[in-house]
């Protein structure tokens, strides 16, 4: 999905297979493609509903540890 053109991405969600005709062309699929991510991070992508693909920790995560750039909407646990 281009930026200019691409529903999912105006609606701040990537696109699936199902929803976009560009395949693995789409630059839409950041988390699915996302690198370096191994199993023992504490990080994991993941199905996440209507929204495509969501990042979870796996583990606690440490107030204060870095362990990469977000981009997303915060959302906290009271929400």
């Amino acid at each position: 999905g281009d930026a200019a053109t691409c529903p999912a991405r105006a609606a701040m969600v990537e696109c699936t297979a199902q929803s976009c005709p560009l395949g693995k062309l789409c630059r839409n699929r950041t988390l699915q493609r996302l690198a370096g991510i191994q199993k023992g991070d504490g990080l994991a992508v993941r199905p996440a509903g209507a929204k495509g693909f969501g990042l979870y920790a796996t583990r606690p995560i440490a107030q204060g540890h870095a362990f990469g750039e977000y981009l997303g909407e915060l959302v906290k646990r009271d929400d």
